[in-house]
């Protein structure tokens, strides 16, 4: 019995220790907030960057409408492109557009029924 007692507090000795060193070691980086403040601060100089969107409306469980939409963005070459889904019942819509050099283009819509 007595080295169970011996092992058990060797063992909470030991893991408190660690425990103590890791928040230690954590205090002394920066905190959620500065971190955060930062990655805004950095924001205006984004080059490029890809949003993601979606959105679904439904009505007592069943689903109504999904949309998703899929945007990229270039600043540095001045281009963009889009792909947006709609689901709507049994039909699905695909739009694609792009733009580059100052021209925009729109891909007819494809239509899917299933």
């Amino acid at each position: 019995m007595n080295k169970k007692t011996i092992a058990m507090a060797t063992s909470l000795a030991i893991g408190g220790s660690l425990l103590f060193g890791a928040v230690f070691a954590n205090a002394s980086q920066l905190s959620g907030y500065e971190t955060y403040k930062n990655a805004v601060k950095d924001t205006k100089n984004l080059q490029n960057e890809t949003i993601d969107l979606k959105a679904a409306i439904s009505d007592n469980g069943s689903s109504l409408v999904n949309v998703s939409l899929n945007e990229k963005l270039n600043e540095s070459s001045n281009a963009m492109s889009n792909v947006t889904t709609i689901k709507s019942g049994d039909n699905t819509q695909t739009y694609n557009s792009y733009e580059q050099d100052g021209k925009k283009s729109l891909k007819a819509a494809t239509v899917t029924n299933t």
